[in-house]
């Protein structure tokens, strides 16, 4: 049916001359004006949130705070040793993928002992290479040739742990002999052009990392990520459920995890999807004042 909808102005003009205005002040008015019990201010997500206001370890001395959620502004916690196991970050150019895997490693370090864990950073732009303290690196690399030699050094450390009869469910949950192993990848793309596979000895590890302590902190461009999903570490990491941050990109890449779709957001800005989770619109925090997010 037809219907006809009013102009929403007080002063007895018909026409729509100066509207904006004349709604403004009309809302300023009834707000004046109003004396009853008010709705709550609808509270959004900063555009830069420094990282010396999330929690410190000690309110959270397991769990690294990355961020602040959207429907509370309380803080998004990575459980990367227990529930999230890894971590899957999405993301094009500038929208902050480095700066939150340099959050995560110094969360780590700044949680655990050199004891406890170790990383092995795979970092073509090279843009990683201080951010882990020399008794934490069990190895670094920036090309795919050094990268493939340190992913079979570490998995010749990983087939240590695995029980000598080869029975897989005799591991012991907690029973890890040795430091956990992060394997820090930034530019994963980077590193599997042309078809190269310089992670593929961690596959038979994937599905056991929890057991064996071995997570992965992956980040990579969701250009081309349609077909970089395939990849056969990223492939395992998600049929075991991963942590995933999907940030700036291009819709017309498709659906890159179940019914999230990438599109444009602000620098820091992605949709968090916990291991077993739901999705929510998260910013990520920005590491030093007046720092910028790379990435």
């Amino acid at each position: 049916m037809f219907g006809q909808v009013a102009l929403p102005r007080f002063d007895g003009v018909t026409g729509d001359e100066g509207l904006g205005e004349i709604v403004q002040a009309a809302v300023r008015s009834v707000n004046r004006a109003w004396r009853g019990k008010r709705a709550p201010e609808v509270r959004v997500l900063p555009h830069e949130l420094p990282a010396r206001t999330l929690p410190t370890r000690d309110s959270e001395p397991k769990k690294v705070p990355i961020g602040v959620d959207e429907r509370a502004l309380e803080p998004v916690l990575l459980d990367l040793f227990d529930a999230d196991q890894n971590l899957l970050v999405l993301g094009d150019g500038g929208c902050g993928k480095t700066n939150l895997l340099r959050l995560v490693a110094e969360g780590l370090v700044e949680r655990y002992s050199s004891d406890e864990v170790v990383f092995a950073v795979m970092d073509p732009r090279r843009t990683l290479r201080d951010v882990v303290p020399e008794e934490y690196t069990g190895g670094y690399a920036s090309s795919p040739r050094v990268c493939a030699g340190l992913a079979g050094g570490v998995a010749r450390e990983l087939e240590g742990r695995l029980p000598e009869d080869g029975d897989l469910d005799a591991l012991e949950p907690g029973a890890i002999r040795g430091p956990r192993i992060v394997v820090l990848a930034d530019d994963y793309d980077v590193l599997t052009t042309a078809g190269q596979k310089p992670l593929a000895p961690f596959v038979p590890f994937v599905s056991n990392g929890r057991d064996i302590g071995l997570h992965f902190v992956v980040a990579r461009r969701v250009a081309g990520a349609g077909r970089g999903l395939f990849d056969p570490l990223v492939q395992a990491m998600r049929e075991i459920g991963t942590g995933a941050l999907v940030m700036s990109g291009d819709r017309s890449e498709g659906q890159l995890l179940p019914r999230l779709y990438a599109s444009p957001q602000p620098p820091g800005r992605g949709t968090w999807v916990a291991r077993g989770g739901s999705a929510r619109l998260v910013q990520t925090a920005l590491r030093a004042p007046g720092g910028s997010h790379r990435g």
